[in-house]
């Protein structure tokens, strides 16, 4: 049996690129792919915009934000350390990072998951997302539980520990405008949801292997029917394989 690996640590160079507060409000996309090959077209041949444009999706201008928000890139648009460790794995996995984005157009449309088609991404792709910090936030409170929490849970769980983070991190901004404790709030009405962290980045932690159920649209989710759960080999690997049985 393989030792347990600790958490994905990160450097004092990617945490300084995380200094602002983080907005997940960037995230417009729920797949990684449209993230982690923007550093690849950054070091790439060609124009980054424009290779964005071929390889990954329409909008590179949002993809670009979401990559800074994820300190992939610089405000400027060059590489940080962990954009640069994004290019290394792709190199190493495609042999170029113009191959590399040549593969993930191939992902164009797909519903397969990004750990399953490219296991060899996983390890740096749970780096990624594993290491944001409103994900970490979600993360962290998930390993207390061995089983899955619906949206509301998780959402009342999260505001024990910090109620305007939760606040800031969940639900749009008329749901909270006054101040009002999240207690408040109705949790079972989807229309007080943001749609990024239960689209979007439950999408990502969903393709990298980290939670066990894609996002959903805000329009369609049943939050009372949305679970959230870490998978299991994430869980062991990252050194914790334990619920505290609630």
């Amino acid at each position: 049996m393989a030792a347990a690996r600790s958490t994905p640590t990160v450097s004092l160079e990617i945490e300084q690129a995380r200094q602002r507060p983080p907005r997940v409000t960037e995230l417009s996309f729920s797949h990684p792919k449209n993230y982690l090959g923007v550093p690849l077209a950054v070091v790439g041949s060609g124009q980054t915009g424009a290779l964005v444009r071929q390889h990954l999706v329409s909008l590179p201008g949002r993809a670009k934000q979401g990559a800074i928000e994820l300190g992939l890139l610089t405000p400027d648009g060059a590489c940080t350390p962990l954009g640069d460790h994004v290019v290394a794995a792709g190199v190493k996995i495609h042999g170029s990072a113009e191959a590399a984005l040549t593969t993930f157009d191939g992902l164009h449309g797909s519903p397969k998951r990004f750990c399953n088609v490219f296991p060899a991404w996983q390890d740096t792709a749970q780096r990624v997302f594993a290491t944001y910090e409103p994900a970490e936030f979600i993360i962290s409170t998930l390993r207390n539980y061995d089983r899955p929490l619906t949206l509301p849970e998780l959402v009342e769980t999260l505001a024990e520990k910090d109620e305007q983070r939760t606040a800031r991190l969940f639900l749009r901004a008329d749901s909270n405008s006054n101040r009002q404790a999240v207690e408040d709030v109705d949790l079972t009405d989807c229309s007080n949801y943001r749609g990024e962290p239960i689209s979007q980045l439950k999408g990502c932690l969903f393709h990298t292997g980290i939670v066990t159920e894609r996002g959903a649209d805000t329009e369609t989710i049943d939050p009372a029917t949305d679970h959230w759960a870490l998978e299991q080999p994430f869980r062991a690997q990252t050194g914790d394989n334990r619920g505290d049985g609630r």
